[in-house]
C-alpha cells in the first residue's frame, strides 16, 4: 500500500512539472507574439502603396502599416519618394475642407506606437522623416457640424463625403458630438449613412480594396466604444457596407 502511495505521489509530481513547463512555454510564446506579432502582409496593398506613394494620403497609409514598413526596409527608391512626400505637404486653401493636420497627427501616433523589434530601423528612419503638421487653414472641431449639415446639398459632394468618413477615423467622438448639437447636421449625417447603405463605401483606386476594408473595420471598432444612438446606428450601417472602388 505504501508503495502505491509513493508511486501516486511521484506520478502527480511528474504531471505537475509537465503542466508547469507547458504553461511556461505558452507564456513565452504569448510574450514573443507581443514583441513580434504574426504579420500577414498583403501583396495588393504593398503594390498599391509602392505605386501611389506620391498621392496616397497619410491617413490611408495607417491601414497599410506593415506593408509600408516593409517597403521602407527593402526599397531605397521608396525611401527617397517618402522623403520627397514629407517635404512637399501642400498648405490647404482657407476654404478647403482639410483635415490634413488631424490625419498627420493620427499617422504619427500610429507609427510611434509600433513596438515590435522587427521594425526598429524603419521606425528610426520615420522619426527623422515624419510628416509635420501645418497648423494653418485646417478644419476645426466647430466646423464638423457644418460640413455634415451641407451633405448632400453641395457642389463639393465627393470632398464632403470623404471628409466625414476620415473624421470618423481621426476624431469620431468630436464629430458625433458636433453633429448631435445641430439638427441639420443630424439630417446630413443620416443622408450620408443612407448613401453608404445603398451604394457602399467609396474607395479611390489609388488605395487598395484591402486597405478600405481595414479602414472600415477600424471605424466600426471605434464606434462600438462610443455610447450614443448615433454612433451605434453608424456602426451598424458601416459594418454591413460593401466597398466600392472608384477611379
Amino acid at each position: 500500500m505504501r508503495t502505491l502511495v509513493i508511486l501516486f505521489i511521484a506520478l502527480f509530481c511528474c504531471v505537475q512539472c509537465f503542466s508547469g513547463s507547458e504553461i511556461e512555454k505558452k507564456a513565452l510564446v504569448d510574450e514573443k507574439e507581443k514583441i513580434e506579432p504574426k504579420l500577414e502582409l498583403c501583396n495588393e496593398v504593398m503594390n498599391k502603396v509602392k505605386e501611389n506613394i506620391k498621392y496616397i494620403t497619410f491617413l490611408d497609409l495607417c491601414f497599410a502599416k506593415y506593408e509600408f514598413l516593409e517597403l521602407i526596409e527593402s526599397d531605397s527608391l521608396f525611401r527617397e519618394a517618402w522623403k520627397e512626400k514629407v517635404k512637399s505637404i501642400p498648405i490647404p486653401g482657407k476654404d478647403d475642407f482639410s483635415i490634413n493636420d488631424q490625419s498627420i497627427n493620427f499617422f504619427n501616433e500610429v507609427f510611434q506606437s509600433v513596438s515590435t523589434n522587427k521594425y526598429l530601423e524603419q521606425i528610426a528612419f520615420l522619426k527623422e522623416y515624419y510628416p509635420r503638421v501645418i497648423g494653418k487653414n485646417y478644419l476645426s472641431k466647430q466646423d464638423y457640424g457644418y460640413i455634415t449639415s451641407i451633405y448632400p446639398n453641395t457642389d463639393r459632394l465627393a470632398e464632403v463625403y470623404l471628409t466625414i468618413l476620415d473624421l470618423l477615423v481621426v476624431d469620431a467622438n468630436s464629430l458625433l458630438y458636433e453633429i448631435n448639437k445641430n439638427p441639420e447636421a443630424i439630417k446630413g449625417f443620416h443622408e450620408w449613412l443612407n448613401s453608404i447603405s445603398e451604394k457602399g463605401i467609396k474607395s479611390y483606386s489609388i488605395a487598395s480594396y484591402e486597405m478600405a476594408m481595414r479602414k472600415r473595420d477600424y471605424i466600426v471598432s471605434s464606434l462600438e466604444k462610443i455610447d450614443s444612438p448615433l454612433a451605434q446606428e453608424a456602426k451598424e450601417v458601416l459594418k454591413n457596407a460593401k466597398i466600392r472602388v472608384i477611379d
